[in-house]
């Protein structure tokens, strides 16, 4: 029995000391990889200064952090910075990666990320930046149209500090905001993500992008406030009512739900009448 637990404990010992040592060993090689096959399908050029792999620090999932990362545009958009970022940190559930459903990312950060989004008069766009495919048309077009088996379940994705910049030279509109901070939760293989329905819903009404936003948990359910309460959104399924009704009694001047947010009609209707009484000023709108 004695020797059982000691080779047991050898083994624990050297799993461990495989997990601490491996990343750092490999660190440059697995860098190089990263670089030389990302560059191979981008018309444009990636880098980033430092690559850290860690099996420890959110054991028992894994972590990838790339400090310093740059994405430059090349031929008519040479020398335009398209992306840079001062840290991007991922976080995966390891064993997400040997199912079938999908993979599980328990937490992404951009820190300070910078982005420039280019048209040019003719219509060429400086985020188009991925190399054309060589599989023949009709073998690609099957490709798209195939539905996807894939999953991306993102629990939590923050960004901090980020500043767009957006330039149309087809009709001289130019277009920028900083600082922006956001968190948002929720299934990225959606068809609409949280995020999306949100900007929607905010370019529909004329509302500007560069006001501050954040999001919070309110009953299981994320809630999304725009500008201390211009708006006031929730796209997650079933809301409670106990939700509704703190949403209704901050008195946001607009409130924005998903139809699939209610099982059923009535459920539509005591959400008119619950805003009539605890914010009557409220322009509610489910999509």
């Amino acid at each position: 029995m004695k020797k059982i637990v000691k080779i047991a404990a050898v083994v624990a010992v050297v799993i461990l000391a495989v997990a601490l040592i491996a990343p750092i060993a490999l660190r440059g090689k697995i860098a190089d990889i990263v670089k030389r096959e990302a560059n191979a399908i981008l018309a444009a050029r990636l880098d980033f200064e430092k690559l850290d792999i860690s099996l420890l620090r959110h054991f028992p999932n894994a972590s990838v952090e790339l400090k310093g990362l740059t994405l430059v545009g090349a031929d008519r958009f040479e020398g335009d910075t398209i992306v840079a970022a001062r840290r991007i940190s991922v976080v995966v559930n390891l064993m997400s990666l040997f199912g079938d459903s999908g993979f599980e990312v328990t937490k992404v950060i951009l820190s300070s990320p910078a982005v420039h989004a280019h048209k040019l008069a003719d219509g060429a766009v400086s985020w188009d930046v991925m190399k054309p495919s060589d599989a023949p048309a009709e073998e690609a077009s099957a490709e798209e149209s195939a539905p996807s088996s894939f999953r991306l379940s993102v629990r939590d994705f923050r960004i901090s500090d980020a500043a767009i910049r957006y330039e149309d030279d087809s009709t001289n509109m130019r277009f920028s905001t900083a600082p922006l901070s956001l968190r948002l939760r929720g299934n990225m293989s959606a068809d609409r993500t949280d995020l999306d329905l949100l900007f929607g819903c905010m370019i529909d009404w004329g509302l500007p992008l560069s006001l501050p936003y954040k999001s919070e948990q309110l009953g299981g359910c994320t809630v999304h406030t725009y500008n201390d309460g211009d708006l006031i959104a929730c796209f997650d399924e079933n809301i409670p009512e106990s939700v509704i009704r703190e949403i209704a009694k901050r008195k946001p001047l607009r409130a924005v739900f998903r139809d699939s947010s209610f099982a059923t009609s009535p459920e539509k209707i005591n959400v008119s009448e619950i805003f009539k009484l605890l914010a009557p000023d409220t322009r509610v709108k489910v999509i």
